[in-house]
């Protein structure tokens, strides 16, 4: 049965149950013992059973999904690879407007790469966006821990100025970073970097690059700042600024925008002679003014075997998690 079914029903002193959300049989005590009640419940006592799930790696992707919402379970499900049966039983993988909660299989350290989504195309002229960021790192997990993922989606594109891509993250189920791969700056009609090269996503920085003069990236898991309507990427905390700006991952993760949506993962909305947005990350990136890139996002690795790339992943972003003993 589930953790929460487990909680609700009556006990019997002595009473056995395996607990499918943790994978793990359970005895019931009734008497409360700090050591034990924080990994198993008020009065339960424990051992850890047989692995969730047969497990050795797993890529997520948007499934197909575009724009600034994220994947419904469905898409997720169809974004993954291989029969995996793991995939269809909701106790493991579920999602929650466009979140994805995947349940650990068994204790043990794992890779995770995450790859921010690259910045819109501006069609009638030809430049695309900013590419996101890559980022890796390894981490000791346990059996049952449940992490959130959000997998960057592409901005949109425009005739003119386009939307921020989306940054890509992974964090415990108390919104604590694991890693964080930065989503591009949109495309404009120009070309031109306002910022230098700072319209990609970055993996060196926590902060989100400078969009026009004045207009700074976020620092620290705040968003980007806008211009006008075109809004600056959503950080881990904090949203965008401008019009159309990018959400906070902690706060659902969307895109914005209007005639140049943002993509999911906090991407800044722009279009027309509005404006760029900002790439969603770590730390948000600034909007410009039209004609101008807009501005990448920061990253965040928490891990250990560190490595990462600038400039490093074209259309959608993805995640991938790899058991590594």
């Amino acid at each position: 049965m589930t953790e929460a079914s487990r909680d609700a029903m009556s006990k019997i002193i002595g009473q056995v149950i395996y607990n499918t959300t943790k994978g793990q049989f359970e005895v019931w005590t009734g008497d409360p013992d700090s050591e034990n009640d924080e990994d198993y419940g008020v009065g339960w006592i424990s051992s850890p059973g047989p692995e969730l799930y047969e497990f050795s790696s797993v890529t997520f992707t948007p499934g197909g999904k575009s724009g600034y919402t994220g994947p419904s379970l469905a898409q997720v499900r169809s974004g993954i690879s291989g029969n995996t049966a793991w995939k269809n039983d909701t106790n493991f993988l579920s999602t929650s407007g466009g979140v994805i909660s995947w349940a650990v299989p068994k204790d043990g350290t794992y890779r995770i790469t995450a790859k921010g989504a690259q910045g819109g195309r501006s069609n009638c002229y030809g430049p695309s966006g900013g590419l996101g960021a890559s980022v890796a790192g390894s981490f000791s997990l346990s059996q049952g821990d449940v992490l959130k993922l959000v997998v960057g989606q592409r901005g949109g594109d425009n005739c003119y100025d386009c939307g921020g891509g989306g940054g890509s993250y992974v964090t415990t189920s108390s919104n604590s970073p694991l890693v964080v791969a930065a989503g591009g700056g949109a495309g404009s009609a120009s070309g031109y970097p306002y910022g230098g090269n700072g319209y990609h996503g970055r993996h060196d920085t926590t902060s989100g690059s400078l969009g026009y003069s004045s207009r700074p990236g976020g620092s620290n898991g705040s968003g980007g700042t806008g211009y006008g309507n075109a809004g600056g990427g959503g950080g881990l905390t904090g949203n965008g600024s401008g019009n159309w700006y990018g959400f906070a991952f902690t706060n659902g993760a969307e895109g914005r925008g209007n005639q140049a949506q943002g993509g999911f993962g906090g991407g800044g909305g722009g279009g027309g002679t509005n404006g760029a947005g900002g790439g969603g990350g770590y730390s948000g990136g600034g909007a410009t003014q039209w004609s101008f890139y807009g501005a990448g996002g920061g990253s965040y690795n928490g891990g250990t075997s560190q490595s990462g790339q600038t400039a490093a992943q074209s259309n959608d972003g993805q995640i991938t998690i790899t058991f590594q003993g």
